[in-house]
């Protein structure tokens, strides 16, 4: 397990881009990077990590992006599909599902995706519906709208005043070391 407790400032659960934003800079601070990319898929925090980067990825250069900057590697893809689940974003989830499956049955296409010499990046199709999905349900909720109201609720946060939050999370590095 990365985390115990899940440590965010005063004010951070008031609305989905803190609590998100101090969410990831927590985990980044606090995770060895080999534990973090290296995701069985049970690790709730790491489920909800990679929830949230799934919907980085796809927002920043869609699903084709996600499989690129993963390096198509599936135990990403399976944590960043079971965080989802775990926060109740079962379209999200579904999409990701979908990518998986569509990557394990277009190797090909899969190759394009991941090769950088292809610029711009190779939008497959199938890619691009998921794309237009992701899209169409964002406009409902965002990721990151289902993972603030699982924050709100999980008892692992511990909300800490936002002067001796810096602090706290460098404390929590030191015992994670």
């Amino acid at each position: 397990m990365i985390l115990t407790e899940i440590l965010l400032p005063e004010g951070a659960l008031e609305n989905a881009t803190d609590a998100v934003e101090n969410f990831r800079w927590l985990v980044d601070t606090t995770s060895p990077r080999e534990v973090l990319w290296s995701p069985d898929g049970i690790d709730e925090v790491v489920n909800l990590y990679f929830a949230l980067w799934y919907e980085g990825e796809v927002n920043n250069g869609g699903h084709a992006q996600f499989v690129s900057n993963s390096d198509n590697q599936r135990p990403i893809a399976i944590a960043a599909q079971n965080g989802l689940r775990l926060i109740g974003a079962q379209p999200y989830e579904r999409f990701v599902e979908s990518t998986i499956a569509w990557t394990q049955h277009h190797s090909d296409e899969v190759a394009r995706v991941l090769n950088w010499s292809e610029l711009p990046l190779f939008q497959p199709p199938m890619l691009t519906q998921l794309d237009d999905l992701f899209f169409a349900e964002k406009g409902d909720h965002r990721v990151r709208d289902y993972a603030l109201a699982w924050l709100r609720l999980s008892p692992r946060v511990s909300v800490v005043p936002k002067e001796a939050f810096n602090e706290a999370v460098l404390k929590h590095q030191a015992k994670q070391a």
